[in-house]
């Protein structure tokens, strides 16, 4: 009995770590789907636009974009740049069949949609290319990342440490959210910010919210050791878990120093810092890894 009591105290110490609160609940789609892995998002899917040369020297060799998705689905294409989305946030309460402990994690995740994978010439894919992860081990997270062959995995700190974003009184007396930033482990003064503050002008967006929606439940696929991986998360929008409703955000993403990996996020002499718009959700999701690649073809 004292030994069960000691781990009870031990799990309530664990759940009340101070910093560890978060704007989202607990995971409403665990039952739903048993089989899978399942989870809560808590932050922001945002594009921001690059040179187009920029965007195709970091593909694997081998693949090429889909130019005629692309101009399908986004409406404002251009054919000199090309999207880049960017997730930033906050994952939690993961839930699995096995029962084995997936930790929280921040993640900062840079990847390039609307990739050929298949050379079917129809189904888009993302690209991951940098992803700054929470740095801790165990750590399901770095885990897959490494198994999916991301090129730039960077064990990281972040700042809210276990929320998306803190938040700040605005002008207008209503609370907006602050910047999320990431710290690789190993470099900590170097810094890498996403700030996505609610848009409140009502000037055009190079994406539509249910644009960028579609672009973030493209599958992913990478280049592991022993050939191409590839999987799917759906993010399920109309599960939000937290915030009142999806918030239209225009913000920045930036750099306080040369960051070889983001290196091809911003042209030759410019400041290290990049316009992107995106939604702000708390939203469920379910995960399908390494499943049979031509299993996800349109």
């Amino acid at each position: 009995m004292k030994l069960l009591a000691a781990l009870l105290l031990l799990v309530q110490v664990t759940l009340a770590q101070p910093g560890c609160q978060t704007q989202t609940q607990s995971n409403p789609i665990a039952d739903w789907y048993p089989m899978n892995i399942t989870g809560v998002f808590n932050g922001t899917f945002s594009i921001a636009f690059v040179n187009r040369q920029a965007a195709e020297s970091i593909l694997p060799q081998g693949v090429s974009f889909l130019d005629d998705v692309y101009r399908r689905e986004v409406a404002g294409w251009r054919e000199d740049m090309f999207p880049v989305l960017i997730r930033a946030g906050y994952v939690h309460d993961i839930r699995a069949r096995d029962r084995m402990v997936r930790n929280h994690r921040g993640i900062i995740s840079f990847e390039l949609p609307f990739v050929d994978a298949l050379g079917d010439g129809k189904t888009p894919f993302r690209y991951a290319y940098t992803q700054l992860i929470q740095a801790m081990r165990p750590s399901y997270g770095l885990d897959i990342a490494e198994q999916y062959g991301v090129p730039h995995i960077i064990p990281s700190n972040f700042d809210p440490e276990c929320d998306a974003y803190g938040f700040i009184q605005g002008p207008d007396g209503r609370p907006h959210p602050a910047k999320l930033r990431g710290m690789p482990a190993r470099t900590p003064r170097l810094t890498v910010e996403v700030t996505s503050p609610q848009q409140l002008t009502k000037e055009a967006r190079p994406v539509g919210d249910d644009e960028l929606k579609r672009i973030v439940n493209q599958p992913r696929f990478g280049i592991g050791k022993e050939g191409m991986v590839c999987g799917r998360r759906t993010t399920m929008f109309g599960e939000e878990v937290g915030f009142d409703e999806l918030v239209r955000t225009k913000g920045e993403v930036s750099l306080n120093a040369p960051f070889e990996s983001l290196d091809f996020l911003f042209e030759e002499g410019s400041t290290r810092r990049k316009l992107i718009y995106g939604i702000r959700v708390g939203t469920a999701f379910v995960d399908r890894d390494f499943v049979d690649c031509q299993s996800l073809a349109n």
